[in-house]
């Protein structure tokens, strides 16, 4: 053995997993002894030594409890007390990993500037969560069906950047691509556009990332969408955020990203049926929503919006299950769409060339 030789850095944090779940598979035996940490001849004393001692340093930190009978080779016993392993149920913990399960894939999840050592530490007790009979079981039983990006690494950089300059209070320089719509709503082309911009908030919505900023150009706010941005960079200049500015109450009145603070509330009324009323019975969409129920099992719906701009997606998925009653922009609207969809299926299928099958 070379006690000399110097161990490579994820050397080090393999062997920190290993004594976390060594001490995780001890409860509630009591915990090991210093003799129990060794796995081969390849560790001396001290670099166990040392180890423990980071681990204490650690626990410290996440205020868990660690009791050591401190250094060398005593009789006294190592312990470390994680209240999810120690006492949670195995439904408790299948939740828990559920919850990780559904986190694990989102851009967020895995941020630039994460040591190996987190990442790995995180893996390894995920892993030993399906250790667990009830987990391996459970597992194959309760699936997400969610959709998932594509593009998740190049959000995860983009939303990196975001939270720095966000924190920091910094000027972000980004390229955008504008999108130019036809009066039936197709998009004709695009437009890329270089702007500096003042970030405010960041803003998750069904899958998307939108970035509320004051834009230096149009001198107003915007909402970007960060898969939209062809590039984005810090530029170093600093503006004053606004304190008296939240973005939860900014976003109070809204029913998705779609803003507009120049009118007042509108009244939105639909009458809902069948599916759509048992949805609207049991979920709250928006915090203004009100139900009043009616004959023959119809539910009167309402809510206060600033604008409906963003709700058209979500009105249409429910077909002719629900009605919008008022306002009457809105309904003309939704009869637009409705004779646009119409007109594609009076006839045979489109011929223009779809390449493969």
């Amino acid at each position: 053995m070379n006690k000399n030789k110097q161990p490579p850095k994820t050397q080090k944090s393999k062997r920190m997993v290993e004594h976390v779940l060594k001490l995780l598979r001890s409860m509630p035996a009591g915990g090991l002894a210093f003799d129990d940490f060794f796995d081969d001849g390849e560790i001396d004393s001290r670099t166990i030594q040392r180890d423990l001692a980071d681990l204490k340093k650690i626990a410290d930190k996440m205020d868990l409890d660690f009791k050591s009978p401190g250094p060398g080779r005593g009789k006294g016993k190592y312990y470390l007390g994680v209240p999810i392993f120690e006492a949670d149920s195995s439904k408790s913990i299948f939740i828990h990993n559920l919850i990780l399960d559904r986190l694990e894939n989102k851009p967020w999840a895995k941020m630039p500037g994460q040591s190996e050592e987190q990442n790995y530490i995180l893996y390894q007790l995920m892993q030993y969560r399906r250790m667990d009979e009830y987990n391996k079981k459970m597992r194959e039983r309760v699936v997400f069906m969610e959709p998932e990006l594509r593009n998740n690494e190049e959000i995860t950089a983009k939303l990196s950047i975001c939270l720095d300059a966000l924190e920091k209070e910094q000027v972000l320089k980004i390229v955008y691509k504008e999108r130019k719509g036809t009066p039936s709503g197709n998009v004709s082309k695009q437009k890329e556009k270089a702007r500096r911009i003042r970030p405010l908030g960041l803003i998750c919505k069904e899958e998307r990332w939108y970035l509320l900023a004051f834009c230096c150009q149009a001198w107003a706010e915007r909402m970007f969408r960060l898969d939209r941005m062809n590039s984005i960079n810090t530029t170093g200049e600093q503006f004053t955020y606004p304190q008296d500015f939240s973005l939860k109450e900014h976003l109070e009145h809204a029913w998705s990203t779609h803003l507009d603070k120049n009118n007042d509330l509108i009244a939105i009324r639909l009458l809902a049926t069948g599916m759509a009323a048992e949805d609207l019975e049991n979920i709250t969409f928006h915090p203004s929503q009100k139900l009043k129920k009616q004959e023959e099992g119809y539910l009167l719906v309402s809510f206060e919006l600033e604008t409906w701009e963003g709700m058209l997606g979500w009105i249409l998925r429910w077909g002719s299950l629900v009605e919008v009653l008022e306002p009457e922009d809105l309904r003309q609207k939704l009869k637009s769409i409705a004779k646009d969809v119409l007109g594609k299926y009076q006839s045979s299928a489109s011929s223009y060339s779809v390449k493969g099958n």
